[in-house]
């Protein structure tokens, strides 16, 4: 098999080249190696780099981008040279795709197509430049590419490119007095002199982000032009020295330099230079320009140094073997994340970090789409827009909002399928998000079984009693979960008692389709320096609405409070929901109780981000979630990671997270007087509260970390999709 080597030349940008990294690590190629080459960074590059056993690390002595390039080469082994920036990131079939433009022997370059920063819309797609090495884009292949034209040549763009190490060794490599710019575009018009052709491929693509460096503060705003002006005149000269007298080169090299210091004057009246930048780049045009003429009469200049082939094969790797995931997610950061969106979200992120390709559909926090890469992760954010569904299947209908953005992530992962392939759709069933995308074909369709409408049902009296609202919503949702269920391939429960209750609400038998996956979560570093507090802390954490208790701990409370004066509550969670008629709970509740002296010790903190939750969990001595139904219970585990004693209740999941009189204290689900009298055992006892939270610690780590989460799933999904 052909072999490929990925060349990723650096200077100074560490957190880019991270992501970079991380995205080749998803490539599917078998016969593959990644090489950085690293100018003279001041940053933490190599350390970075360190972070990847299999990536080779050769150094570049100088910032010129041509020498880092051919020293690149020379280190290498594969049979085709493929060069990617450090501020981009390839689509896991970038070199697979790529690489055919090779099975042809006439081919001594190639290039795929780029997208920008939104990952949606394309920068480049096809490209020419003339002599005077000034580029034209093109959205449909130009003819110079069949036949190249005296006045225009085909030519690749550097972040997304690939050269036969026969033609490169052939042409000498790169021409080193290249520093930056116009490199690529040299090579290949002595590729093509020595006669081969520049083709192109349209599906091999990457994304490029136009990260700031000490040659451009953003994509129009150079620092220097000293390096641009030089290139473009050394260019110009080299490409018209067989055809054209010295006169001619300089006439050409006037345009050129009218060209940049029009550029220059541009930038000083938008105010994006000063009036000193201005009169620099002045200077460095002319100096440039003068340099580059010279530089063409002193040529042939550095090139690649003559080096044998390569001897040793390169080894077959797995890469191309590993599942495709794509995990259908209604929240995703920076949204707000619930229990279910922390579950996919570790998943995802754990996923990746096992190898496993994962992309994410979920809402995007603005109207614009978007897909990013992030932690390995592929991350589509959707606008909510109304698209055609899958044909042929007979869908159930669906309340309007609900039906628009199923269709919406339906046709992204149709999308997500024909540009980089997928194995498994897994989405939870809640709001029946990913219900059009069992439509798509040559997918296995999975499901986390959580709270479904039919579970929560019954702790939602104000559905029941709006009969328009369970006509138009709460009805279809039933039915769409029904049939949903149905149609999976698999079915994945975090607890016994969730796949029980969703069988018994549904009247569906799942045994054969269900694999039971605990889920799990990242472990915390344990704080060591909390301030100290005299009073007991009880913690609340959820939506303040019924179906998490939050009514039953305070009528407990109020019986509680009295006998235990050193007893202090924080309830953090939205608290934006009506409840009982009233605005929110705490309205609510304020009416009933404000009055009363232990009032004052309650603390509504409301909604919180990442880093004040852990706070709030490190410095509670009891945590509290009285749930009239829990599919699981993340909210416990977030607690016993911290040491830290559990009240919960007898119901659902529940018991198989935290287990009675050994972790925690479990009450019968709506019976505020049992929780009154546990909060009231353990406001009092501070050894059994120790001893609680200590062997809730032991169980988050023997049974919930997120290692053990992934080492299950993973065992699912392998199993799901091998053949």
């Amino acid at each position: 098999m052909t072999s490929a080597s990925v060349i990723i030349n650096t200077v100074d940008r560490a957190a880019f080249l991270l992501k970079t990294l991380q995205s080749c690590q998803l490539l599917r190629y078998p016969t593959l190696e990644i090489v950085v080459v690293n100018g003279p960074s001041c940053d933490n590059t190599a350390e970075v780099v360190a972070r990847f056993p299999d990536v080779r690390f050769v150094e570049c002595p100088s910032r010129n981008l041509a020498q880092s390039r051919n020293i690149g080469i020379h280190a290498s082994r594969g049979d085709i040279l493929f060069f990617i920036d450090d501020d981009a990131v390839c689509e896991p079939n970038w070199v697979s795709e790529l690489i055919r433009a090779f099975d042809e022997p006439d081919v001594g370059a190639a290039h795929g197509f780029v997208r920008d920063q939104s990952g949606l819309c394309y920068q480049y797609l096809f490209g020419t430049v003339d002599a005077f090495g000034r580029d034209r884009h093109a959205k449909t292949l130009p003819v110079e590419y069949a036949t190249p034209a005296a006045d225009r040549i085909p030519s690749v763009i550097g972040v997304n490119c690939a050269f036969r190490r026969e033609a490169m060794i052939a042409v000498r490599g790169f021409d080193e007095e290249f520093e930056f710019f116009l490199d690529e575009t040299e090579v290949c018009a002595r590729i093509l002199r020595a006669g081969y052709r520049v083709v192109a491929r349209p599906f091999a693509e990457v994304h490029h982000s136009w990260a700031p460096s000490h040659l451009r503060a953003t994509p129009s705003v150079p620092k220097p032009l000293y390096q641009f002006a030089k290139s473009s005149a050394y260019f110009t000269a080299l490409i018209n020295l067989d055809g054209a007298n010295l006169l001619t080169i300089l006439h050409r090299c006037r345009d050129i330099r009218r060209h940049y210091l029009k550029m220059s004057d541009a930038l000083l009246r938008r105010s994006l230079v000063s009036a000193d930048v201005h009169a620099r780049f002045v200077d460095e045009v002319e100096r440039g320009i003068r340099d580059g003429v010279a530089s063409a009469f002193r040529w042939p200049n550095g090139h690649l140094p003559a080096a044998p082939a390569p001897t040793s094969p390169l080894p077959v790797s797995a890469r191309h073997q590993r599942p495709r995931v794509i995990i259908v997610s209604q929240d995703y950061p920076p949204l707000p994340l619930g229990g279910v969106g922390v579950i996919l979200q570790t998943l995802a992120k754990g996923l990746a970090a096992r190898g496993v390709e994962v992309s994410v559909v979920t809402r995007s926090p603005t109207r614009e789409a978007n897909v990013t890469f992030e932690a390995g992760v592929w991350v589509h954010r959707i606008a909510s827009v109304r698209r055609p569904i899958p044909a042929g299947v007979d869908f159930p209908p669906l309340p309007g909002p609900i039906a628009q953005h199923a269709s919406a992530v339906a046709f992204e992962v149709a999308r997500i399928k024909a540009q980089r392939g997928a194995d498994v759709v897994l989405s939870s069933i809640w709001d029946a998000e990913a219900i059009y995308c069992t439509g798509l074909p040559d997918l296995l369709h999975t499901t986390l079984l959580v709270t479904t409408y039919g579970l929560v049902l019954p702790s939602k009296p104000e559905w029941e009693a709006d009969a328009a609202f369970m006509s138009a919503h709460v009805q279809p949702m039933l039915a769409a979960e029904a049939w949903l269920l149905k149609r999976f391939d698999a079915v994945f429960a975090s607890t016994k008692a969730v796949l029980s209750d969703i069988e018994a609400t549904s009247r569906i038998d799942l045994r054969a389709s269900v694999k039971l996956v605990q889920f799990g979560l990242d472990d915390v570093a344990l704080p060591t320096d909390l301030p100290a507090h005299a009073n007991v802390r009880l913690l609340f954490v959820g939506r303040l609405e019924r179906r998490k208790g939050i009514d039953l701990l305070v009528k407990a409370l109020a019986s509680v409070m009295v006998r235990h004066e050193q007893l202090d509550v924080r309830i953090v969670g939205d608290n934006s929901l009506p409840f009982d008629g009233k605005p929110n709970f705490q309205a609510w509740a304020q009416e009933r109780f404000g009055h009363e002296a232990w009032w004052q010790r309650i603390t509504f903190v409301g909604r919180v981000d990442d880093g004040q939750l852990l706070a709030e969990y490190a410095a509670c001595d009891i945590f509290v979630a009285p749930s009239r139904y829990e599919s699981f219970g993340l909210i416990y585990l977030e607690a016993m990671r911290f040491g830290k004693p559990c009240i919960g209740t007898r119901t659902g999941g529940i018991p198989e997270v935290v287990e009675d009189g050994v972790t925690g204290l479990l009450v019968p689900p709506d019976d505020d007087m049992e929780l009154a009298r546990a909060i009231d055992l353990l406001a009092g006892d501070p050894d059994r509260r120790s001893e609680l939270g200590r062997v809730g610690r032991g169980r988050y780590a023997g049974r919930f970390t997120t290692e053990a989460y992934i080492d299950r799933m993973l065992r699912a999904l392998e199993d799901l999709v091998s053949p």
